[in-house]
């Protein structure tokens, strides 16, 4: 299977502007301390483990200690990704033989407070039953439909040996995916685990298949958009616009309930080049596009995607010679050349520097690249770190 990440070369017309996708920085995090939400008057969905809502300061505390989903690469990545499936099936083995025991043993939980979450949102953790002041080691791993494990971390449970933490989804990597997170009790020895996924969104492909994600398309190329809806979603009509970057529509069009993750697609044309969007608008009842209404077209859409358009693009970075590959050489490694994310890592005193090289022999494109810009689309980083710079 072909990756979704890489990087892209995007040459226009006056202005190439370079691609780069799939950015990682990694982060860490000592144990956090399970503490109690203090009082106050504004009230949140998110829950502790007692069911009361967090007020507003508590669940800005919990947002400012949430930990990032930073992606583990190998050998980690095997390790984390066993132990945690490991732990999990040891503690639904253990509670499936309480039960045919009928045995009332003070099992540890771990909920979450929602079951699906959308790219960039924050996951609620909560769990119960774990030794009081105990250190619990918190794992989530992907399940499906790629396995993939994130950097682990530790919370301190509170003196009714009840946990509360936060991870942050930094990405749209895990859109559609079924997540898993396992916590287990350093002293106790204890383990409980729960699943969640991450809320479908739309998403931009270039193939008819919908597996490899882009935001950069060459003049005749197709868009091919995924709706990657769900629930009541699946059963609206939806408007589509493809915009260009003047503002103008130059493709719109409706599609019947159930169509978006298969019909919509859109040929970019020969210029301009530049920046173009697809704005969604949601029917305001279920129903086929027959008679649908759309009230908050056309100055609220409900997503709007953003993707170039230029003259030719290429697609990845080759050690030698060549055109495409999602490839990159680390200066750690020079002589191999690397098809996971792209890692950088900055510290003081220690900076990490990635070579990513575009060969445009063969590429069909004549005359000089006179400028150039570093785009990328962020896989994981912290917040404000900027989208592009000059190259």
């Amino acid at each position: 299977m072909k990756k979704e990440v890489g990087a892209a070369l995007i040459v226009a017309l006056q202005l190439t502007a370079l691609t780069l996708i799939g950015l990682m920085a990694p982060f860490a995090s000592g144990p956090q301390q399970s503490a109690k939400a203090p009082a106050g008057s504004e009230m949140s969905a998110a829950q502790t483990q007692t069911g009361q809502a967090l007020t507003a300061s508590a669940l800005s505390a919990r947002r400012a200690s949430a930990i990032p989903a930073t992606k583990l690469y190998e050998p980690l990545a095997t390790q984390i990704f066993d132990l945690a499936t490991s732990r999990a099936e040891s503690a639904q083995q253990a509670a499936q033989q309480s039960l045919q025991q009928d045995e009332t043993l003070n099992e540890p939980t771990i909920t979450t407070d929602r079951e699906d979450y959308a790219p960039y949102s924050y996951v609620y953790i909560s769990g119960t039953g774990f030794e009081p002041g105990e250190t619990v080691n918190m794992i989530v791993v992907q399940l499906e439909p790629n396995p993939t494990s994130y950097q682990p971390w530790d919370v301190v449970a509170d003196e009714n040996g009840n946990i509360d933490t936060t991870w942050y989804i930094f990405t749209e990597e895990l859109i559609g995916a079924t997540m898993q997170v396992t916590a287990t009790g350093q002293t106790s020895g204890l383990t409980a685990s729960a699943t969640f996924t991450d809320n479908a969104a739309p998403v931009l492909y270039e193939d008819l298949a919908r597996t490899i994600r882009r935001d950069a398309f060459a003049w005749g190329a197709t868009v091919y958009l995924k709706g990657n809806l769900n629930g009541v979603s699946l059963n609206r009509c939806y408007k589509v616009d493809w915009v260009d970057p003047f503002g103008s529509v130059v493709q719109s069009s409706n599609f019947e309930p159930g169509t978006m993750d298969t019909m919509p697609s859109f040929v970019a044309p020969s210029g301009p080049s530049g920046v173009w969007q697809v704005r969604l608008y949601e029917a305001d009842a279920n129903g086929v596009c027959s008679g649908a209404s759309f009230s908050t077209y056309p100055g609220s859409p409900i997503k709007t995607l953003n993707f170039d358009v230029a003259k030719a693009v290429i697609i990845g970075a080759v050690a030698t010679g060549g055109v495409g590959g999602d490839n990159w050489v680390s200066e750690q490694n020079s002589g191999s050349v690397q098809t996971s994310d792209l890692q950088i890592e900055s510290k003081t005193g220690q900076n990490k520097r990635i070579f990513v090289r575009f060969e445009l022999t063969g590429a069909g494109i004549a005359g000089t690249v006179n400028s150039a810009l570093l785009r990328m689309q962020l896989v994981s980083a912290g917040s404000g770190f900027p989208r592009t710079h000059s190259a």
